[in-house]
């Protein structure tokens, strides 16, 4: 059963790739059209590049904590929301 939890966890990991890739394209999108502001791009790229980094370094992470990860999510969390209530109020 260990071993099924750490798969879990490298496969669980290694989606943040993709998180990560539209996290960075929304941005890029957002600021392109003039949607968003700067600090709120930026906060999607550092959170773009967090979830990166801790998506390469899941394999080595299978049976401890990866604490870059709930950084990356935290600051997921937070443009999503932003960026939510800035699409309702156009």
């Amino acid at each position: 059963m260990a071993g099924l939890w750490s798969l879990s966890k490298v496969l669980f990991g290694f989606n943040q790739v993709f998180l990560a890739m539209a996290l960075l394209g929304f941005s890029a999108a957002g600021a392109g059209a003039g949607l968003i502001p700067a600090w709120h791009m930026w906060l999607g790229y550092v959170s773009a590049a967090l979830l990166f980094v801790s998506s390469l370094v899941s394999p080595y992470n299978a049976e401890g904590a990866n604490r870059l990860g709930p950084v990356g999510l935290i600051g997921w969390l937070g443009w999503i929301a932003t960026y939510s209530v800035t699409l309702l109020l156009l």
